[in-house]
């Protein structure tokens, strides 16, 4: 892994697979990936927000979407981020560790 600057928590880097062991994935409203940037912004503005999306995701979803986001901020900030990194910074960034 790269260095992570300090500022990912606000940019959304803070789910593992259980994120949303508690939401009906069959039933999932939704079924595209989110857009990254709307993603970070909705972080940004609002973590309640941008918690309830995840949870919208399938495990398969949110796999999918962590890799994504990992992808999207390598890019933007020259990291080298995976997906677990991006489920471990979800999870601890929005309360989802505290039992």
């Amino acid at each position: 892994m790269g260095s992570k600057p300090t500022n990912l928590l606000a940019d959304g880097v803070a789910a593992d697979s259980q994120l949303g062991a508690d939401v009906d994935h069959e039933h999932s409203t939704c079924s595209a990936p989110l857009d990254c940037g709307d993603l970070a912004e909705t972080f940004r503005t609002d973590k309640v927000v941008a918690a309830h999306l995840l949870r919208t995701l399938t495990p398969t979803q949110l796999n999918l979407q962590a890799l994504a986001y990992a992808a999207y901020l390598n890019q933007l900030h020259c990291l080298d981020l995976d997906m677990d990194d991006i489920l471990t910074g979800w999870q601890r960034g929005l309360g989802f560790d505290k039992g």
